[in-house]
């Protein structure tokens, strides 16, 4: 499999996909630091998510990994946190999700309405890279020793030195291919 991008989405589909058994690439531009995902504001909160009737399953889900995470990985946090509304609005279809939402009894001056949770907090920084080596603990576990590409071709150059568990094109076995610049398997 070939995930495109080392943003937060790219290497958590490239996880999902190497825990799952499958060999996996992941083709980028740009490092994961260098990406949008390092200056994200990641905080676990489904806003303006569609298609409504599968929000909450999607929610739910994404929730529970978190907190899981947070139990192990420190770039994780479970943080309490309020929300103030200007206007009284309905609880949110993913509400039940939440352990602890609750209504604040009495908003600030200006405010109508506001929420009370525990939510998942990411720091992106530190996240990204513990992905990487997620991503890399999950294949090394299923790795097959190293051997050359059966059809002598070369590895791609990177930015950085390739691993030694870099595979050729025609392989499609592990590797991160950050700053591809050119291949080679294609000659």
């Amino acid at each position: 499999m070939i995930v495109v991008g080392a943003g937060v989405i790219g290497l958590s589909c490239a996880i999902r996909l190497a825990e799952g058994g499958y060999d996996v690439a992941v083709f980028a531009r740009d490092l994961p630091l260098e990406t949008t995902s390092s200056v994200a504001a990641a905080i676990w909160y489904p806003y303006l998510s569609a298609p409504e009737d599968r929000v909450a399953g999607w929610s739910r889900t994404s929730y529970e990994e978190f907190a899981k995470l947070a139990e192990v990985e420190p770039s994780v946090q479970l943080l309490h946190g309020r929300e103030f509304l200007v206007e009284r609005t309905p609880d949110p279809r993913w509400a039940d999700v939440l352990p602890d939402l609750t209504r604040v009894g009495s908003p600030p001056v200006g405010f109508a309405d506001g929420w009370s949770f525990t939510t998942p907090v990411i720091d992106m920084p530190a996240y990204l890279p513990a992905l990487v080596k997620r991503l890399e603990d999950s294949r090394r576990s299923q790795q097959t020793p190293a051997r050359p590409c059966p059809r002598g071709h070369r590895r791609f150059e990177t930015r950085r030195e390739p691993s030694p568990n870099s595979w050729c094109s025609c392989r499609f076995q592990w590797s991160m291919f950050f700053g591809l610049r050119q291949c080679w398997c294609s000659s």
